[in-house]
C-alpha cells in the first residue's frame, strides 16, 4: 500500500522516450502517459489510491526549473488539495487494515469494539471523500486542462519557459539528475538525527529523484537505472514505514 498501488491497480509502465525528443515533447508524453494511467485505474483511483496523481505531482517539481512559475503554479494547487483529500483515505486505509488489527491482537472484544467502529466510520468518510472529489467537476476540468496544456507545451513552448525545454532529453538529463540527487544528499544528512518532518523532507527529496530517473532515464543503461531506483526505493520504504507508524499515533489520539 505504501507504494501507492492497491488491489486492481495496473502499474504505470516506464515511458520508452528517444534521446532525442524535446524536453517539452517529453513533458507532452509523461503527461499524456498518466492520464491514460489515470483512465485505466479509475477503479483504484475511487478506493483512495492515486498513483497517477501522486506522480503527476512529481513531473511538475521535476520541470519546475524549465517552466515558468505561474504556469505549473495552477496545476499544482489542484493536485495538492486532490493530494490531501486522498492522503487522509490512505492514512486511514493503514491504520484499519495494518495498524489496528496488530495492536488488538489478544485483547477481549470490548476493549477495541468501540475504537474499530469509530474508525471504520473515518475511513468510510474518507473514501466517501475521494468518490465525491473524483466524479466532481474540478477533477474533470483538471484532467482536461492537463491533456490540452501539455499538447500545446509540445506543440509550442509557453511564455516564460527556459531554452532547455526545446532541446534534447539527452542534454537536460545530467543536470537534472544532479540538482535533484544534490537535494536528496542535502535532505538526508545525519539522517539519525531527523526530526519526523524532517525524514518527510528526506522522503519527499527521495521521490523527486525517483521521478527523475523513472521518466528521464532512457539515456543511460537499463540495468543501472534499475539499480539506482532499487537503492533509493530501499530508503524510501524505511521512511515509509517511520511515517506510517507516527501517522498511526496521531490517529489513534
Amino acid at each position: 500500500m505504501r507504494n501507492g498501488h492497491g488491489d486492481g491497480a495496473i502499474v504505470l509502465p516506464k515511458p520508452k522516450i528517444a534521446k532525442k525528443t524535446s524536453a517539452a515533447a517529453v513533458l507532452h508524453q509523461i503527461i499524456g502517459a498518466l492520464l491514460g494511467h489515470l483512465r485505466d485505474n479509475i477503479a483504484p483511483t475511487l478506493s483512495g489510491e492515486p498513483e497517477a496523481l501522486r506522480q503527476m505531482r512529481g513531473v511538475f517539481r521535476l520541470f519546475a526549473p524549465l517552466l515558468n512559475p505561474d504556469e505549473i503554479a495552477r496545476f499544482t494547487a489542484s493536485l495538492r488539495q486532490f493530494a490531501q483529500t486522498f492522503g487522509m483515505a490512505r492514512d486511514w486505509d493503514v491504520f484499519c487494515g495494518q495498524s489496528l488489527p496488530a495492536v488488538i491482537t489478544g485483547l477481549p472484544e470490548h476493549a477495541w469494539t468501540d475504537l474499530s467502529a469509530f474508525a471504520e466510520a473515518e475511513r468510510a468518510a474518507a473514501h466517501a471523500a475521494v468518490h465525491d472529489a473524483i466524479c466532481g467537476r474540478n477533477f474533470t476540468h483538471l484532467a482536461l486542462d492537463l491533456a490540452l496544456w501539455s499538447e500545446t507545451c509540445a506543440a509550442t513552448p509557453p511564455d516564460g519557459g527556459t531554452k532547455q525545454l526545446t532541446q534534447h532529453l539527452a542534454k537536460i538529463t545530467p543536470a537534472l539528475l544532479d540538482t535533484f540527487a544534490a537535494r536528496a544528499r542535502h535532505a538526508g544528512r545525519h539522517p539519525g538525527r531527523l526530526s519526523m518532518n524532517a525524514l518527510h523532507d528526506f522522503r519527499k527529496a527521495l521521490d523527486q529523484l525517483n521521478a527523475v530517473v523513472r521518466f528521464l532515464g532512457s539515456p543511460y543503461p537499463a540495468h543501472a537505472v534499475l539499480a539506482y531506483r532499487k537503492r533509493s526505493d530501499a530508503v524510501r520504504d524505511i521512511i515509509g514505514a517511520t511515517n506510517d507508524a507516527e501517522v498511526t499515533k496521531a490517529l489513534a489520539l
